[in-house]
């Protein structure tokens, strides 16, 4: 290893390596190489050919000695038949898999199923019988694929369930990239990874000793567990399925120099758990509700604002002074007479309620906010002034009038008007260290994602998705915290 390299580097520049020319599949390299790194198991469902050959032709490069066994399956296959992928023949497979440490059979459900049945051993145990011996194998990624899945899942299924990692050909491109980096591939003989780079055989047992020891920290395994429960009616996932994706947790942190599984790692769960389309839609729906509304505790920061600003909304709608009253002094200095806010009106954004709604362009409207300094501008030199209407949209001219009794009054198209009524955003102390805490626990979950979105393992979409769903719960809390209850007030109406 390069002294310069941490683990998470190194394992971030092999792979770097391996995706020149191949750009747009360069998350299905990473989780390939992710799979091999950890002695995993993958299946490929109609991937392209380029895929498969990186398999048989490129991975084998990212450790320092490794050899590759290949084989296309068909109704005639044997154990007895099975070839390397130097097309020598054997007098039984076992002497040939005994030797190799990447393992692919493609057109994998065309055998017949009770010859796949000794491969389950190679999976499982690492071993293979051949005859009366058993030969050990050194694999480390065993990798299957197919152009559909299996017509009799009864027959196929011990050996399905046994192929953790399950990659659909529709998801492997990244349609995202349009622009392809041509380059010439090495061919299998070449090296395309420095010496330095590339993996031994003590570095690889010792890895997965190490990532046996990665921690599962409790919040972490509370989300697992609710994800169980959820696909347990849909995904028909075994124990043996939970412990290996467990596994694959464990090796996503521990590559990214991580010491605990965190919640961006179970994003993985979405290529293991599924067994037709149908259940990988459901799986990727209900992880997209976990990584946006628990993981980060999105959900249970919102639940605390709301009851955060209701609780200041209730005590407003039982002050009867709600009403925004202006104050009309006199100025000595240039003797004159101007209107001027009332100094407890401080917050940045004003949230005005209608005494009795308005009709502007035939939408109904209960509510508009103000900018502090624009209402105050307004006041003082008169003017046009903008507002938002029911807080949506771009700032609209507004037309406004004070009253007799100074109160703002609102006037629509055809000059129908209602009075003004503040929603004043001062808290009393209390709720406003409440807030406070919460902006801070904010912070701690927005930083804590910070850290872990710069995991390779995961595609930048869904970190996209993650952090539009915090940075959502922060501009509430901001919101809540200069005094905009824009978001809230459909909540008042109904009740105010």
């Amino acid at each position: 290893m390069h002294p310069s390299y941490s683990l998470a580097e190194r394992v971030s520049h092999i792979s770097y390596l391996l995706e020149k020319g191949l750009n747009e599949y360069r998350y299905t390299i990473r989780l390939c190489l992710l799979s091999a790194l950890s002695g995993g198991s993958i299946y490929l469902l109609n991937a392209p050919d380029v895929v498969k050959e990186f398999i048989t032709q490129q991975l084998k490069l990212v450790f320092l000695h490794a050899r590759v066994f290949e084989y296309s399956m068909s109704q005639s296959s044997l154990p007895a038949t099975l070839v390397d992928q130097d097309r020598n023949f054997y007098s039984g497979m076992g002497k040939n898999l005994s030797q190799s440490e990447i393992v692919f059979f493609d057109n994998i459900w065309s055998a017949n199923p009770k010859y796949l049945n000794y491969l389950i051993a190679a999976i499982d145990k690492k071993y293979y019988r051949n005859g009366t011996t058993k030969d050990n194998i050194p694999i480390r990624l065993f990798a299957v694929a197919s152009r559909e899945l299996p017509d009799d899942k009864n027959a196929f299924n011990p050996l399905y369930e046994r192929l953790l990692m399950r990659l659909w050909g529709n998801n492997m491109r990244d349609i995202n990239i349009t622009q392809l980096t041509f380059v010439n591939r090495p061919n299998g003989n070449d090296n395309s990874i420095p010496i330095e780079l590339q993996v031994t055989d003590e570095e690889y047992l010792q890895w997965q000793r190490d990532i046996s020891l990665i921690f599962l920290p409790n919040n972490i395994f509370e989300l697992i567990f609710k994800l169980r429960n959820r696909f347990k009616n849909m995904t028909m996932a075994s124990d043996r399925q939970w412990r290996k994706a467990t596994h694959l947790l464990q090796a996503s942190a521990f590559f990214c120099g991580r010491n605990a599984i965190a919640a961006i790692d179970l994003i993985l769960l979405k290529e293991c758990m599924w067994h037709d389309i149908q259940s990988l839609n459901f799986i990727q729906q209900q992880l997209n509700i976990l990584m946006t509304t628990e993981a980060w505790n999105q959900k249970n920061m919102l639940t605390c604002l709301d009851s955060i600003a209701q609780s200041h909304i209730e005590s407003q709608k039982q002050n009867n002074n709600t009403g925004l009253s202006i104050i009309y002094t006199y100025s000595a200095g240039n003797n004159t007479f101007h209107y001027c806010l009332p100094k407890e009106v401080d917050t940045l954004i004003l949230t005005l309620l209608l005494k009795n709604s308005l009709i502007f362009n035939n939408i109904e409207i209960m509510f508009i906010t103000l900018d502090y300094y624009e209402l105050k501008h307004w006041l003082e030199r008169g003017g046009d002034i903008r507002g938002k209407l029911n807080g949506a949209g771009n700032p609209q001219s507004l037309k406004m009038k004070i009253n007799i009794d100074l109160h703002l009054v609102l006037y629509n198209e055809i000059m129908q008007n209602t009075q003004l009524l503040l929603l004043s955003g001062n808290m009393t102390r209390e709720r406003k260290q409440q807030l406070e805490k919460l902006n801070k626990e904010w912070k701690k979950q927005y930083a804590s994602f910070h850290k872990q979105q710069k995991s390779f393992f995961i595609h930048h979409d869904w970190l996209s998705i993650i952090r539009s769903s915090i940075k959502d719960v922060g501009i509430r809390i901001q919101q809540v915290y200069w005094g905009d209850y824009s978001f809230y007030c459909s909540q008042i109406l109904r009740t105010f």
